[in-house]
């Protein structure tokens, strides 16, 4: 384990057990990675479809609307282009 340059006191405790508690071995690592739950590849592939189905198609005519509202109330205030 590492150790902080601090000086020693309560802080370094404190330090020391963040150290300790977030501190994992290859083999813990390697298990949470080696089985992926069958729930979140379904979770997945619902946030993708909602995000390419839905959001991003909303996300887009509100901009281009937002767009077009603005360029509208500009010409009603200066006027249309070249006049």
């Amino acid at each position: 384990m590492r150790r902080c340059k601090v000086s020693p006191g309560p802080v370094r405790d404190m330090l020391d057990r963040d150290m300790q508690m977030h501190a994992t071995t290859p083999s813990d690592e390697t298990k949470i990675q080696a089985q992926p739950a069958p729930v979140s590849r379904r979770r997945e592939l619902q946030v993708f479809l909602f995000l390419t189905v839905v959001l991003f198609p909303v996300l887009a005519v509100l901009l281009v609307s937002g767009f077009g509202f603005v360029v509208w109330i500009w010409q009603m205030i200066f006027g249309p282009p070249g006049s």
